[in-house]
């Protein structure tokens, strides 16, 4: 004959109301606290893309002058990254050149507080969203 289990009165397994509530705001705080955060990481992740890119036209335009001693005789045009998050556009004469990098509404990136990256002949870099160069580059 099989013992039985003897338990305390009053002690039901499992979890009460309260302690599922508890456990329920725990989530919910953790969520709104790493949500934000990941946000902002996903948007700087996708900045240095296309920062990445934008160093690359600029190579690109560095080889072509050397070959043809104008930024105007390169057959370099603008791009969309990868996931479509920025447009690359260029701008060229003679003897400068500005790789801009505009986000697109295409998720969250729209509300970079970087807003436009540029990118010129002599290396300086900039953005159209008042912040120092420093914390969007």
């Amino acid at each position: 004959m099989p013992a039985e289990r003897k338990t305390l009165p009053g002690s039901d397994r499992g979890f009460t109301l309260i302690e599922v509530m508890i456990v329920v705001v725990i989530i919910g705080v953790l969520a709104a606290i790493a949500y934000p955060a990941y946000q902002r990481h996903v948007i700087e992740s996708n900045r240095s893309a296309v920062q990445a890119e934008m160093m690359e036209v600029a190579q690109l335009f560095e080889r072509c002058f050397t070959r043809t001693n104008a930024y105007n005789n390169c057959a370099i045009t603008g791009r969309t990254t990868d996931n479509g998050r920025y447009q690359i556009t260029v701008a060229a004469a003679a003897n400068t050149f500005t790789v801009t990098a505009t986000p697109q509404s295409v998720g969250q990136q729209s509300s970079d507080v970087c807003g436009n990256l540029t990118l010129n002949h002599l290396g300086v870099r900039g953005n159209s969203g008042g912040l120092a160069v420093g914390d969007c580059w």
